[in-house]
Protein backbone atom coordinates (compact mmCIF):
# COMPACT_ATOMS: atom_id res chain seq x y z
CA UNK A 1 0.00 0.00 0.00
CA UNK A 2 1.31 3.43 -0.91
CA UNK A 3 0.90 6.78 0.79
CA UNK A 4 -1.92 8.97 -0.47
CA UNK A 5 -0.57 11.37 -3.12
CA UNK A 6 2.53 9.26 -3.81
CA UNK A 7 3.68 7.82 -7.12
CA UNK A 8 5.00 4.45 -8.04
CA UNK A 9 8.25 4.12 -9.99
CA UNK A 10 6.33 3.10 -13.10
CA UNK A 11 4.12 6.17 -12.86
CA UNK A 12 7.13 8.46 -12.49
CA UNK A 13 8.86 6.88 -15.46
CA UNK A 14 5.68 7.25 -17.50
CA UNK A 15 5.44 10.97 -16.67
CA UNK A 16 9.12 11.49 -17.50
CA UNK A 17 8.63 9.67 -20.79
CA UNK A 18 5.66 11.87 -21.68
CA UNK A 19 7.67 15.04 -20.97
CA UNK A 20 10.55 13.72 -23.09
CA UNK A 21 8.19 13.07 -26.01
CA UNK A 22 6.63 16.52 -25.68
CA UNK A 23 10.08 18.14 -25.61
CA UNK A 24 11.15 16.22 -28.71
CA UNK A 25 8.06 17.55 -30.51
CA UNK A 26 7.99 21.13 -29.21
CA UNK A 27 11.68 22.08 -29.40
CA UNK A 28 11.97 21.66 -33.22
CA UNK A 29 8.62 23.42 -33.63
CA UNK A 30 9.82 26.34 -31.51
CA UNK A 31 13.06 26.52 -33.50
CA UNK A 32 11.14 26.60 -36.78
CA UNK A 33 8.80 29.30 -35.47
CA UNK A 34 11.80 31.39 -34.40
CA UNK A 35 13.49 30.89 -37.79
CA UNK A 36 10.31 31.93 -39.63
CA UNK A 37 10.00 35.00 -37.40
CA UNK A 38 13.61 35.97 -38.17
CA UNK A 39 12.99 35.55 -41.90
CA UNK A 40 9.90 37.77 -41.70
CA UNK A 41 11.80 40.41 -39.72
CA UNK A 42 14.57 40.31 -42.30
CA UNK A 43 12.12 40.91 -45.16
CA UNK A 44 10.63 43.78 -43.19
CA UNK A 45 14.12 45.27 -42.80
CA UNK A 46 14.68 45.07 -46.54
CA UNK A 47 11.32 46.72 -47.28
CA UNK A 48 12.21 49.64 -45.03
CA UNK A 49 15.65 49.93 -46.60
CA UNK A 50 14.00 49.93 -50.01
CA UNK A 51 11.81 52.85 -48.94
CA UNK A 52 14.91 54.63 -47.60
CA UNK A 53 16.64 54.03 -50.92
CA UNK A 54 13.93 55.90 -52.80
CA UNK A 55 13.98 58.78 -50.32
CA UNK A 56 17.74 59.01 -50.78
CA UNK A 57 17.51 59.01 -54.57
CA UNK A 58 14.84 61.74 -54.41
CA UNK A 59 17.19 63.89 -52.35
CA UNK A 60 20.23 63.22 -54.54
CA UNK A 61 19.18 63.85 -58.10
CA UNK A 62 18.15 60.26 -58.80
CA UNK A 63 21.51 58.76 -57.84
CA UNK A 64 21.56 55.53 -55.89
CA UNK A 65 23.86 55.46 -52.84
CA UNK A 66 27.27 54.01 -53.74
CA UNK A 67 28.63 51.00 -51.90
CA UNK A 68 31.10 53.40 -50.37
CA UNK A 69 32.80 56.66 -51.29
CA UNK A 70 36.40 56.60 -52.43
CA UNK A 71 39.01 59.28 -51.76
CA UNK A 72 40.35 58.85 -55.31
CA UNK A 73 37.50 61.10 -56.43
CA UNK A 74 37.72 64.51 -54.71
CA UNK A 75 34.07 65.18 -55.50
CA UNK A 76 33.07 62.30 -53.25
CA UNK A 77 34.77 63.03 -49.93
CA UNK A 78 35.87 60.29 -47.59
CA UNK A 79 37.96 60.68 -44.45
CA UNK A 80 39.64 64.14 -44.66
CA UNK A 81 42.50 62.91 -42.46
CA UNK A 82 43.40 59.85 -44.50
CA UNK A 83 43.60 59.99 -48.29
CA UNK A 84 43.70 56.19 -48.52
CA UNK A 85 40.72 55.52 -46.31
CA UNK A 86 37.27 55.14 -47.90
CA UNK A 87 34.48 57.45 -46.97
CA UNK A 88 30.96 56.58 -45.80
CA UNK A 89 29.35 53.27 -46.66
CA UNK A 90 25.81 53.04 -48.00
CA UNK A 91 24.56 52.14 -44.52
CA UNK A 92 25.71 55.49 -43.13
CA UNK A 93 24.07 57.32 -46.02
CA UNK A 94 20.70 55.68 -45.46
CA UNK A 95 20.77 55.66 -41.64
CA UNK A 96 19.06 59.08 -41.29
CA UNK A 97 16.13 57.84 -43.39
CA UNK A 98 15.43 54.91 -41.05
CA UNK A 99 16.15 56.76 -37.80
CA UNK A 100 19.29 54.82 -36.94
CA UNK A 101 22.22 56.50 -35.22
CA UNK A 102 25.29 56.10 -37.43
CA UNK A 103 27.39 55.67 -34.27
CA UNK A 104 25.87 52.23 -33.59
CA UNK A 105 26.33 50.81 -37.09
CA UNK A 106 29.59 49.10 -36.13
CA UNK A 107 28.08 47.31 -33.14
CA UNK A 108 26.42 44.71 -35.35
CA UNK A 109 23.60 44.18 -32.88
CA UNK A 110 19.89 44.90 -32.72
CA UNK A 111 20.87 48.51 -31.98
CA UNK A 112 21.53 48.88 -35.69
CA UNK A 113 17.83 48.43 -36.40
CA UNK A 114 16.89 47.50 -39.97
CA UNK A 115 20.54 47.08 -40.99
CA UNK A 116 20.81 43.97 -38.81
CA UNK A 117 19.27 40.64 -39.79
CA UNK A 118 18.22 38.75 -36.64
CA UNK A 119 19.44 35.48 -38.18
CA UNK A 120 22.92 36.88 -38.84
CA UNK A 121 25.33 35.32 -36.33
CA UNK A 122 28.33 37.36 -37.43
CA UNK A 123 29.72 40.22 -35.35
CA UNK A 124 31.79 42.83 -37.15
CA UNK A 125 33.96 45.33 -35.29
CA UNK A 126 35.58 47.61 -37.87
CA UNK A 127 32.86 48.04 -40.50
CA UNK A 128 29.19 49.02 -40.47
CA UNK A 129 26.69 46.22 -39.97
CA UNK A 130 27.06 43.87 -42.95
CA UNK A 131 24.01 41.60 -42.72
CA UNK A 132 23.15 42.68 -46.26
CA UNK A 133 25.54 42.93 -49.18
CA UNK A 134 24.94 45.49 -51.91
CA UNK A 135 25.19 45.17 -55.68
CA UNK A 136 28.76 46.08 -56.66
CA UNK A 137 27.60 47.39 -60.01
CA UNK A 138 25.53 50.07 -58.31
CA UNK A 139 27.77 52.88 -57.18
CA UNK A 140 31.46 52.38 -56.60
CA UNK A 141 33.71 49.52 -57.56
CA UNK A 142 37.13 49.08 -56.00
CA UNK A 143 38.63 50.75 -59.07
CA UNK A 144 39.43 54.49 -59.07
CA UNK A 145 36.40 55.34 -61.22
CA UNK A 146 32.99 55.73 -59.65
CA UNK A 147 29.91 54.24 -61.24
CA UNK A 148 26.94 56.07 -59.77
CA UNK A 149 23.80 54.63 -61.28
CA UNK A 150 20.96 57.01 -62.01
CA UNK A 151 18.79 54.54 -63.92
CA UNK A 152 18.36 50.82 -64.41
CA UNK A 153 16.70 49.16 -67.38
CA UNK A 154 14.65 46.89 -65.16
CA UNK A 155 14.68 48.00 -61.49
CA UNK A 156 12.00 45.43 -60.56
CA UNK A 157 14.38 42.67 -61.60
CA UNK A 158 17.69 44.19 -60.47
CA UNK A 159 18.90 43.08 -57.05
CA UNK A 160 20.20 45.81 -54.77
CA UNK A 161 20.67 44.04 -51.42
CA UNK A 162 20.79 40.40 -50.35
CA UNK A 163 21.71 38.38 -47.25
CA UNK A 164 25.48 37.99 -47.23
CA UNK A 165 28.32 36.96 -44.94
CA UNK A 166 32.10 37.25 -44.89
CA UNK A 167 34.53 35.38 -42.68
CA UNK A 168 36.67 38.39 -41.76
CA UNK A 169 33.71 40.64 -40.89
CA UNK A 170 34.59 43.09 -43.66
CA UNK A 171 32.11 44.89 -45.91
CA UNK A 172 30.03 42.82 -48.33
CA UNK A 173 29.14 43.37 -51.98
CA UNK A 174 27.87 40.82 -54.45
CA UNK A 175 29.33 40.53 -57.91
CA UNK A 176 30.17 37.91 -60.50
CA UNK A 177 32.97 36.54 -58.28
CA UNK A 178 30.74 36.09 -55.22
CA UNK A 179 27.65 34.77 -57.01
CA UNK A 180 26.73 31.19 -55.97
CA UNK A 181 27.69 29.35 -59.13
CA UNK A 182 27.10 25.63 -58.66
CA UNK A 183 25.68 26.42 -55.22
CA UNK A 184 28.66 28.14 -53.60
CA UNK A 185 31.15 30.96 -54.08
CA UNK A 186 34.90 30.49 -53.89
CA UNK A 187 35.43 33.74 -52.01
CA UNK A 188 34.82 33.99 -48.25
CA UNK A 189 32.38 36.80 -49.08
CA UNK A 190 29.24 35.04 -50.18
CA UNK A 191 25.46 35.10 -50.32
CA UNK A 192 24.15 33.63 -47.08
CA UNK A 193 21.16 31.30 -47.32
CA UNK A 194 20.49 31.71 -43.61
CA UNK A 195 16.70 31.44 -43.59
CA UNK A 196 15.90 27.73 -43.78
CA UNK A 197 18.07 27.45 -46.89
CA UNK A 198 16.90 30.72 -48.43
CA UNK A 199 18.38 34.20 -48.80
CA UNK A 200 16.26 37.37 -48.69
CA UNK A 201 16.85 40.12 -51.21
CA UNK A 202 15.62 43.60 -52.14
CA UNK A 203 15.28 45.00 -55.65
CA UNK A 204 15.87 48.54 -56.87
CA UNK A 205 12.13 49.17 -57.08
CA UNK A 206 11.76 48.42 -53.35
CA UNK A 207 10.20 44.98 -53.69
CA UNK A 208 11.58 42.03 -51.70
CA UNK A 209 11.56 38.23 -51.98
CA UNK A 210 13.31 35.06 -50.83
CA UNK A 211 15.60 32.92 -53.00
CA UNK A 212 16.72 29.33 -52.82
CA UNK A 213 20.26 28.30 -53.77
CA UNK A 214 18.91 26.76 -56.97
CA UNK A 215 17.17 29.99 -58.00
CA UNK A 216 20.41 31.98 -57.75
CA UNK A 217 22.93 29.43 -58.99
CA UNK A 218 24.55 29.79 -62.37
CA UNK A 219 25.38 32.32 -65.04
CA UNK A 220 21.79 32.70 -66.21
CA UNK A 221 20.63 33.72 -62.73
CA UNK A 222 23.43 36.27 -62.42
CA UNK A 223 22.56 37.79 -65.77
CA UNK A 224 18.92 37.89 -64.79
CA UNK A 225 19.34 39.74 -61.50
CA UNK A 226 22.48 41.81 -62.04
CA UNK A 227 22.40 45.37 -63.30
CA UNK A 228 21.43 45.69 -66.97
Amino acid sequence: MRAIGGFTLIELLTVIGIFAILAAILIPVASKVRANANASACLSNLRQLGAALHLYTSDNGGEYPPNRFNKSNPNRPGDPDDANRPGPYWQSLLAPYVEVDTNVLQLDTESAGVFYCPADERRATSYPVQSYGSNQLIGLSMEPLERLVVAAENPANTLWLIDMTRENGSYCVFSHSTWPFAGSASDDMRIDFRHNGQANGAFLDGSVRSFTVEELSGEAAYEKYSLR
